[in-house]
C-alpha cells in the first residue's frame, strides 16, 4: 500500500501521518480508534492519486494539491 501525505500544512501533515502509523500498530494503552482516524484529504491512497492525475492530465486546474 502506497500513501501520499499532503503537506501544504506541515503540522496537519505530521499529525495525520502519526495517526496513520499509530492506528496500524498495537501497543499498550492505545487510545480510542476514532481519535486515530487520519484526515482523508491529507492521507491519500497513492493508487487513487495516480488515477486522478491520469484522468486530469490535460486539465491542470483540476489537479489536487
Amino acid at each position: 500500500l502506497y500513501l501520499i501525505i499532503r503537506s501544504d500544512n506541515k503540522k496537519k501533515a505530521r499529525i495525520n501521518c502519526m495517526k496513520h502509523i499509530l492506528s496500524n500498530i498495537e501497543y499498550d494503552n492505545k487510545i480510542e480508534p476514532e481519535k486515530l482516524i487520519p484526515d482523508s484529504e491529507i492521507v491519500i491512497s497513492g493508487i487513487e492519486e495516480i488515477k486522478h492525475m491520469e484522468k486530469n492530465l490535460f486539465q491542470p486546474k483540476q489537479l489536487r494539491g
